[in-house]
């Protein structure tokens, strides 16, 4: 009885056996060529890159001789599964060479210098600033990190509102003092918003005092221990309304800048939010000095830079606050009238506004409402910016 032939290579064709012999030597002759030309040829001796790229077509080589060894030395009776195990053991061995040798020696990447068209990085968005430069290049280990808290974390893990609008009224004193009074007003559609709080000052080891309050069904409440709090949840379904006012007791003499980070506030995934920003000075301030610039984190890391892309929004200011002080004039009234009242929180606040405010104007009426008079604030500015997805810093000079 003729006994029944095994499956292997002893049925393949010799001109195909010699077709893949060809074939062979061909990937070796191109590979090996190709390694010697990435190595020998300038300037790729200097690329990391090019060079582990020779390395790699090396190993391939010398998988290949491997697999012409094995085929001028073995017997092609063998079964399929036992001649695949013997031809990828020399190849699987160049291989795992391959992968010790690029752990061994890594590819360094070279430095990532250029930015998208329109985005300027950290050390050329400083040589635009002029006589704002200062105030970042002057203690730069406390500005850059102060700059980076300010603008790099967007809260990924917290629920926002919708339709948001931001008003903000910046005043400057006299004495180089200033006076923040905050609106965040949005919708909550998903039952539950919630807005990040933490007042930070131009220079980072200057104190700040500050109080916030919410208003819900048309009543204001005071917002207790606001300076230890970061995020602070809005009545569900209950439209987001939320009010701040900052003591800023550095003394800003020539320059100062205001950043404001939109994505603690918004889903820019989504939709944008109106920012309004509102200046005023009893100093003059100068209007060609002013920008409103929009910043991002850099999705890459850029050599010897700090993390942030910045562009001009070549927003204008209007010489007009009117609209700023209209949106937080009903504000500005209640707490007018709540100074007075029982509340320690609120009074000891109140108090701290009459050193700063109150002492350097003689007002009769010790009015908040007063930061609206130009009179006193004869140079006045806002910035009116719509569907701003991304963090934004306000740069001005004072004459």
């Amino acid at each position: 009885m003729q006994s029944q032939q095994q499956p292997g290579l002893a049925n393949i064709p010799a001109h195909v056996q010699s077709l893949v012999l060809y074939a062979c030597i061909l990937i070796l002759l191109v590979s090996a060529g190709a390694a010697v030309l990435y190595l020998f040829l300038p300037p790729a001796r200097a690329d990391a890159h090019q060079y582990h790229i020779a390395v790699a077509l090396l190993c391939f080589a010398l998988s290949t001789v491997s697999c012409l060894l094995l085929y001028g030395n073995v017997s092609f009776n063998a079964k399929w599964g036992d001649y695949a195990l013997a031809v990828l053991g020399p190849a699987s061995m160049w291989i795992f060479t391959l992968w010790a040798f690029s752990h061994i020696f890594p590819e360094t990447l070279p430095p990532i210098t250029y930015t998208p068209e329109g985005e300027t990085s950290y050390r050329v968005w400083l040589t635009q600033l002029h006589g704002v430069a200062p105030l970042f290049r002057q203690g730069e280990d406390q500005s850059v990190p102060n700059l980076l808290g300010k603008l790099y974390y967007p809260g990924y893990d917290h629920t926002k509102p919708s339709d948001v609008r931001i008003d903000q009224l910046l005043t400057y004193l006299p004495d180089g003092e200033s006076i923040l009074i905050r609106r965040i007003s949005g919708k909550n559609y998903s039952g539950k918003a919630e807005i990040f709080h933490r007042p930070l000052p131009t220079f980072q080891k200057t104190a700040v005092d500050s109080l916030s309050f919410t208003r819900s069904f048309g009543k204001f409440t005071a917002v207790k221990d606001v300076n230890d709090k970061i995020w602070h949840n809005a009545l569900p379904n209950d439209d987001l309304d939320w009010y701040d006012v900052i003591i800023y007791t550095e003394h800003i003499q020539n320059a100062d800048f205001f950043a404001l980070d939109v994505p603690k506030f918004i889903d820019n995934t989504k939709q944008g939010a109106a920012v309004n920003f509102a200046l005023q000075s009893s100093r003059e301030i100068d209007e060609a000095s002013m920008r409103a610039w929009e910043v991002k984190p850099s999705p890459v890391a850029l050599a010897g830079e700090v993390p942030l892309l910045f562009k001009d929004t070549n927003a204008l200011p209007e010489k007009s606050v009117a609209q700023v002080n209209n949106a937080l004039s009903p504000f500005v009234g209640w707490l007018d009238q709540e100074r007075k009242s029982g509340d320690e929180d609120i009074s000891n606040f109140s108090r701290k506004l009459n050193e700063a405010v109150f002492s350097q104007f003689p007002l009769p009426d010790r009015q908040l409402t007063s930061l609206a008079n130009r009179t006193l604030f004869p140079s006045a500015f806002a910035f009116l910016i719509s569907d701003l997805r991304n963090s934004v810093i306000f740069t001005y000079q004072f004459h």
